[in-house]
C-alpha cells in the first residue's frame, strides 16, 4: 500500500526567516514521526527552480496550479511584501500588494473550486523593533505594517 503524500505550501514575507525554519523544522520531525505512515513535503518559495524565461511569481505558479497542494500556511508580521509586476492582477484589475497576498488569493480559489488546500494563517504578535532609519525606510515600514493588518481584515 503506497503512503498517502502531504504537500503543504508555505508562504510568507522576508520579516518571518525564523519562522519559516521553525515552520520547516516542525514538518521535518512530523515527517520522521509518522514516515511509516505518510510523507510530508513542505513547498516553499526558496525550494523552486527559477528560469531564464518567467518572473519568480510565475516559477511558483507553475508548481502551485499544477501539483495538489494539501496545506497552505501563511505565515505574517509586519511585512506583506513585495510588490509584483503589472502581469500580475486581480480579478478587478487592480494590482497586489505582494506575492504573499497573490498567492493567498490563488489557495483561496483552488480551495472554492476543490476543496484543498486548507488554508490556515499566522501572525507573529510581538511588535517590531523599528530602529534609527531615514524617513522614507520608516514610511515603507509603517506602510508595509498597514498592508498587513489590511489584509488580515479583509481575508
Amino acid at each position: 500500500m503506497a503512503k498517502k503524500k502531504i504537500r503543504i505550501f508555505i508562504s510568507s514575507p522576508g520579516d518571518v526567516q525564523q519562522e519559516r525554519k521553525i515552520a520547516r523544522k516542525v514538518i521535518s520531525e512530523l515527517n520522521e514521526l509518522y514516515s511509516r505512515f505518510v510523507e510530508i513535503e513542505v513547498l516553499m518559495w526558496e525550494d523552486f527552480p527559477l528560469t531564464v524565461d518567467s518572473t519568480f511569481q510565475e516559477g511558483i505558479d507553475f508548481f502551485l496550479k499544477e501539483d495538489v497542494i494539501d496545506f497552505a500556511i501563511f505565515i505574517l508580521w509586519s511585512r506583506l511584501g513585495t510588490p509584483l509586476c503589472s502581469k500580475f492582477l486581480k480579478p478587478d484589475g487592480t494590482p497586489y500588494q505582494s506575492g504573499t497576498e497573490y498567492e493567498y488569493d490563488l489557495m483561496w480559489d483552488l480551495y472554492r473550486k476543490k476543496g484543498a488546500p486548507r488554508i490556515l494563517t499566522y501572525k507573529k504578535t510581538t511588535e517590531p523593533l523599528f530602529s534609527s532609519r531615514n524617513a522614507d525606510e520608516l514610511l515603507e515600514l509603517i506602510r508595509q505594517k498597514e498592508g498587513v493588518k489590511s489584509f488580515l481584515a479583509e481575508h
